[in-house]
């Protein structure tokens, strides 16, 4: 899956540009593989299958600008869209790579899973380990 910016905002540009570098990384891949239990290394595999297998797929990323919103980034009824809040982001590539990661994650996780209500909490502990190890690599 690709993930496609095309707003004005050069670092949420470059943050999505570099999030799209990491995740397709062989050596990000390798490296998440090696610190997770079996269990979770097993639902990764499955999870990176999918992601290098569906590269015709897009996943828009639009931000908008809301402080009433306590929301970073929402999920859409669009499965194939993330809305970004600019408003409560600090000035940080990591933060916002580290968010999209974690939240393009359980996007394919809920398309991998017909139980995602079941396993939520352990997709969400596995999402988060992810998206701590990509933002190493911002």
């Amino acid at each position: 899956m690709n993930l496609v910016y095309q707003g004005n905002n050069s670092l949420v540009d470059s943050a999505v540009r570099r999030a799209t570098q990491v995740i397709n990384s062989s050596f990000f891949q390798k490296h998440l593989l090696e610190h997770l239990n079996n269990d979770d290394a097993q639902l990764t595999q499955q999870l990176l299958h999918h992601i290098n297998t569906s590269t015709h797929e897009n996943l828009i990323i639009h931000t908008y600008w809301n402080v009433l919103k306590r929301d970073k980034i929402t999920l859409t009824t669009n499965p194939d869209t993330l809305r970004i809040n600019l408003a409560h982001f600090r000035k940080s590539r990591g933060l916002i790579l580290e968010q999209i990661v974690r939240n393009y994650t359980l996007l394919e996780f809920k398309k991998l899973k017909a139980n995602f209500t079941e396993n939520a909490s352990r997709d969400e502990i596995l999402a988060s380990r992810i998206s701590s190890l990509a933002n190493v690599y911002a």
